[in-house]
């Protein structure tokens, strides 16, 4: 009797798990972030992960106002830097299932004008990877009020970039003009 039960659960299961395994399979195409079109790479299948700033632009440079803010113990000139993600859960570092591997779970990292305003002894510029807005370090620049170039780019669990279907690092990037410093 046990022995028949067990059958009938394991046919009632099957189809759910076939379902389940094809949903979790399938694969589609997405943008990169950096105009690319591609499938997906990495461990999981779906669609890539995509970034974007969505800083409010007339074409050009976007004013922003720089915020004095207590980072670390100390006081840091930041900007807000607004964004949004596709196919991507934000985690802290080395906290995806897969921090080398999954290329839909991670964090961002921030860069202000390439690496000339990163922080001593930081590989980026920013404190907090894991929502929206990041906060750009600009206290670190040579010059905090005028001309920056800000990227957000997609980062594993254990800081490797991700790369979308050509191979370069799945990023954002605006030309903002920080102000009221």
């Amino acid at each position: 009797m046990l022995h028949t039960s067990l059958r009938t659960s394991s046919l009632v299961l099957l189809p759910l798990f076939a379902l389940l395994t094809a949903a979790c399979s399938s694969s589609s195409s997405g943008n990169n972030g950096s105009g690319t079109d591609g499938g997906a790479t990495g461990a999981d299948a779906g669609p890539l992960p995509t970034i974007t700033i969505t800083l409010a632009s007339d074409g050009g440079a976007t004013s922003i106002a720089v915020q004095d803010m207590m980072l670390s113990g100390a006081e840091a000139t930041v900007v807000p830097i607004p964004f949004a993600i596709t196919s991507f859960t934000l985690v802290p570092p080395e906290m995806c299932a897969s921090n080398t591997t999954d290329d839909h779970c991670g964090h961002i990292h921030v860069y202000v004008d390439d690496n000339a305003c990163t922080p001593d002894g930081s590989p980026y510029d920013n404190s907090d990877s894991t929502a929206s807005p990041a906060i750009a370090i600009l206290s670190t620049c040579p010059m905090v009020d005028g001309s920056h170039n800000v990227r957000l780019e997609l980062h594993h669990g254990d800081h490797s970039p991700v790369l979308g279907a050509d191979g370069t690092v799945i990023q954002s990037s605006a030309a903002i003009t920080a102000t009221g410093q």
